[in-house]
């Protein structure tokens, strides 16, 4: 490109200043491209390094003439080995990739015995350059290397090469410091692939690089399946020797990075190159060898019919569907004849029980398992190719397919009705037209309404599929919502009969199912319709073409929060969790149909907050304070149901988490900030422990995504409401019982969401000035909350107690957490304890406090540099204050503890405060300099 231009033009001018004996024009030229030379190892960005190294390839390219080969030794020769011992590992980088382009790097005026030996020297330093301390000079090398191999395979001794392959084999490949070392490896093997001549060392090297397809890293599986494609082109090596199928098809199935690649290499070997003459046996082998693949890795064959089409013809891709449906129909029909010959006590001479058990043998298409695979095959193919087939040209390939499809689906949803490969010929089924099989619809209806609560989402996720593909999604929402509105019209189940009576009750047990299935029918229809919405193929059909429908769901939600009005004492469990669940899915279908423009989701979950905070907090007790007195509570609870507290509870949680969804997909606006603030409200209630997360999660997505970085102008009230929230969080958080109550399984995920948001308002211009007021709102709490465990100064100077055994309680521990868990945020908040420490006016409490918070972070097992700094800073403002009350006097700090023996304690007593405080002072100090010397 204009790197080689330039170098032509280089070229040219030193050429004719060389044949025309212009010495002064010669001189020039070559000092120019020396301070070339230098630019390029001393580069620091790639794209210029790239450039000179193309402008000097036109130079390497005419090597071969004598006169070039002395300038390049001339100008080449004392830089490159000045530079490639520079202690800077981006400079010797830069050389060795200036080295290895120019390798070998010979005098021409020089004899054959100083040649050799100075090629020899050549080769330690690239060997030396293979073990380089930076990995970018071993990636560099690596790649440099090979392509000098490729190029001059036989310039390099047998023991030398020896030499290079198993310092790569056995280190560089499997190099923990770095991916790019490894990546280096597979890259340049591909490189020795380009020169016959190495084809048979490689046949018993690369077996040795198969970790590198199961690296952690992306980048270096890539590298190397880029690697064994290339392998696939050379015949003398195999690529199943060097990754064996069952590595591949499993690696496939589980890597999404890799796995078209995967199919590329090995689609081939399940569609060979067709026979035009013989397309018959060419589908019959398709067909086999596909088979094959189903029997060894199911999962694995999914994923191979997913990207297969990309690297076959769409014509055999039609073929293939049609042939292996087509098996399939040949196996059953040929079945069902030999059943009817059976039965009749006649002969048949078109097929036999040998014929039966030979294809049974050869396909396996008895086995349940593999009709299925074969069957989910053909659809998955047909999703692939879908696009292409639409296509006007093949508009007749794809009339071809539907017609002959449709012609024997037909009998296998009814041969394979009572099997588990229902699921898979229904699905097939559904992508022909309805009327091409008009009794699919039908069919799929009656197995749903013969679904109970308790059937898998798999059985019942096809038939809606099913339904949707077939343009049956209104009638199907149709019936869900005749189901749904059963559960408003449950009735109390009528008591047992006397016993003398009981005789004319009683029912078969098939009878007591299916009234039993009846009655929990309108749960089924919960679980379909949920189901549907969250399907994305299912739910953008509902979406595009039903949403009227959608939209008669939500009266649903008045008849629900009257149901619960008037059930407040007598709801019981079952009624609880449906209208749980329906509000639920009401709210994502509020939140869907925003997305469609279609309704507006905020004013819904507005209403619904107010109708949680009138009919349901208040009803439930749920707002008393968690310090109000225990026995009015329990009074106020007994006049409603557990079932009620429960759903209020949950219900609770779900507006949380809808709150959270609609913030994170961005229907936010300023009148929306209510939503927070019934969030925050939530805390504050008997039971807010459990609302901490979902509330957490809103603060997250409102930092994240909230309404302030859409404003024009500066809006003071919006801004101000992080902190505000912040605050409003800590201040429960200081509350020792709030703290005990949140949920073990919810810690982690809560300390994590308000460290993230803390992180995230740093990042923001408009909320990162405000980070220091939340941050030391939280180290007022954590010291005001230490200092309340200690009690008093008192309690410390009568015990005299070592600072690192006083014990910070879990609500000061939680906050204390929060602030360490992101380094960022720690930093601030050290440097928030400096500031606490100087305006303190040297008082001896908050002085301890401070102390015990850097004993409980020395606890830490790696700290940053710029943490440390913070903390000697800490510790110098500490030492500062305590030279302010006493000077410090040298003591030793080796003394027994206070509880060890009692001379120690009286020794201890003899002390007062504050050089008690010294002491515990010294010890720290002791203890950080340790760390500081073992990181």
């Amino acid at each position: 490109s204009q790197g080689s231009a330039y170098g032509k033009i280089y070229y040219h001018a030193w050429n004719h200043a060389f044949k025309t004996r212009n010495r002064a024009l010669k001189n020039e030229l070559e000092i120019c491209l020396q301070r070339m030379i230098i630019m390029a190892v001393k580069s620091r960005k790639k794209s210029l390094l790239l450039v000179l190294r193309k402008f000097f390839g036109h130079f390497h390219s005419l090597r071969k003439d004598r006169d070039v080969a002395k300038l390049l030794y001339s100008l080449f020769h004392p830089i490159l080995f000045r530079f490639v011992t520079n202690p800077d590992g981006i400079i010797r980088a830069n050389t060795t990739q200036l080295f290895l382009d120019i390798f070998p790097l010979e005098d021409p005026d020089e004899g054959i015995v100083e040649t050799d030996k100075e090629l020899n020297d050549q080769m330690l330093l690239i060997r030396d350059l293979l073990i380089d301390e930076f990995p970018i000079v071993r990636s560099v090398t690596i790649i440099g290397l090979c392509i000098s191999m490729s190029i001059n395979w036989e310039v390099f001794s047998e023991d030398m090469l020896k030499t290079y392959f198993k310092v790569i084999l056995n280190d560089l490949s499997c190099d923990s410091s770095s991916s790019d070392v490894r990546c280096a490896v597979a890259k340049g093997f591909k490189v020795l692939l380009e020169n016959p001549l190495i084809f048979p060392t490689l046949q018993t090297i690369l077996p040795s690089l198969r970790p590198l397809f199961h690296d952690i890293s992306d980048a270096v599986r890539i590298a190397f399946c880029q690697l064994l494609l290339r392998v696939k082109k050379i015949s003398s090596i195999k690529y199943y020797d060097i990754v064996p199928l069952d590595h591949l098809l499993a690696r496939m199935e589980e890597d999404k990075v890799i796995a078209k690649t995967i199919v590329n290499l090995i689609h081939n070997s399940y569609f060979p190159k067709p026979d035009p003459e013989r397309p018959k046996e060419y589908l019959n082998t398709c067909v086999a060898r596909c088979i094959e693949m189903i029997k060894t890795d199911r999962g694995a064959s999914r994923i191979f019919f997913q990207h297969v089409p990309s690297f076959i013809d769409v014509e055999y891709v039609a073929q293939f569907m049609i042939h292996a449906v087509k098996a399939v129909h040949f196996y059953v029909r040929n079945k069902m004849m030999f059943q009817r010959t059976d039965l009749c006590n006649t002969s048949s001479e078109s097929i036999s029980e040998q014929d039966i058990e030979a294809m049974e043998e050869g396909l396996s298409l008895h086995d349940y398992n593999i009709v299925s695979g074969l069957i989910d095959a053909v659809s998955i193919v047909w999703l692939s190719s879908h696009h292409n087939l639409e296509k006007p040209e093949n508009k007749n390939l794809l009339k071809t397919i539907v017609a002959k499809l449709s012609k024997h689906l037909g009998d296998l949803s009814l041969f394979y009705k009572l099997t588990p490969v229902w699921q898979s010929i229904y699905y097939l089924c559904s992508f022909m037209p309805s009327r091409a099989i008009p009794t699919l619809a039908s069919l799929c209806f009656y197995r749903l309404k013969e679904l109970d609560s308790s059937t898998p989402y798999e059985e019942y996720m096809t038939l809606l599929e099913c339904l949707c593909n077939q343009n049956e999604s209104e009638s199907l929402l149709n019936v869900l919502k005749e189901w749904i509105e059963q559960g408003f019209q449950q009735q109390i189940p009528k008591a047992t009969p006397p016993a003398t009576k009981r005789h004319k009750s009683i029912k078969s047990k098939e009878d007591e199912k299916k009234e039993k299935d009846v009655s929990k029918q309108h749960f089924l229809g919960l679980s379909l319709l949920s189901a549907l919405i969250n399907h994305r193929s299912c739910q953008k059909i509902v979406l595009t073409k039903h949403a009227d429908l959608l939209q008669e769901f939500l009266n649903l939600a008045d008849n629900a929060k009257r149901k619960i009005e008037l059930s407040t004492q007598t709801l019981s469990e079952d009624e609880a969790d449906f209208i749980t669940e329906l509000m639920y899915i009401l709210l994502q279908i509020y939140v869907l149909l925003e997305t469609e423009e279609k309704n507006n989701s905020a004013k819904f979950v507005e209403d619904t907050i107010v109708w949680i905070q009138n009919k349901l907090i208040k009803q439930a007790s749920l707002d008393m304070s968690r310090n109000a007195s225990t026995t009015q509570s329990k009074l106020l609870k007994k006049k409603q149901s557990a079932a009620f507290q429960k759903f209020t509870v949950k219900m609770c949680k779900d507006v949380c988490r809808i709150i959270s969804d609609i913030t994170l997909l961005g229907y936010f606006n300023v009148k929306s900030l209510k939503f927070l603030k019934f969030g925050l409200q939530l805390l504050g209630l008997e039971s807010g422990s459990e609302f901490l997360l979902p509330i957490s999660k809103m603060l997250f997505n409102h930092v994240s995504y909230g309404i302030y970085l859409t404003l024009e102008e500066k809006d003071d009230t919006i801004i101000k409401f992080v902190p505000d929230s912040f605050s409003k969080i800590f201040q429960f958080l200081k509350d020792q019982n709030f703290v005990i109550n949140i949920p073990t399984a919810d810690e982690k995920e809560v300390l994590s969401l308000l460290a993230g948001s803390l992180l995230l308002m740093n990042s923001h211009n408009q909320l990162k000035e405000l980070v220091s007021s939340v941050i030391l709102i939280a180290t007022k709490a954590i010291i005001n909350n230490i200092l309340d465990d200690i009690q008093n100064l008192d309690h410390i100077e009568q015990f005299h107690h070592p600072f690192n055994t006083i014990i910070i309680s879990k609500s000061g521990a939680f906050l204390l957490s929060i602030m360490c868990l992101k380094p960022k945020i720690m930093v601030l908040f050290l440097q928030q304890i400096q500031k606490y420490l100087i305006n303190s006016e040297r008082n001896m409490q908050s002085w301890a406090a401070i102390c015990v918070i850097v004993n409980h972070i020395s606890v830490m097992k790696s700290m940053s540099k710029i943490i440390s700094k913070e903390i000697c800073s800490v510790m110098e403002k500490l030492e500062d204050i305590l030279e302010g009350k006493e000077p410090l006097k040298n003591i030793d700090t080796n003394l027994p503890s206070v509880f060890e023996s009692k001379s120690a304690r009286e020794t201890e007593e003899a002390l007062n405060f504050v050089v008690h405080c010294q002491v515990e002072y010294k010890k720290l100090k002791e203890l950080l300099q340790q760390k500081a010397i073992m990181s």
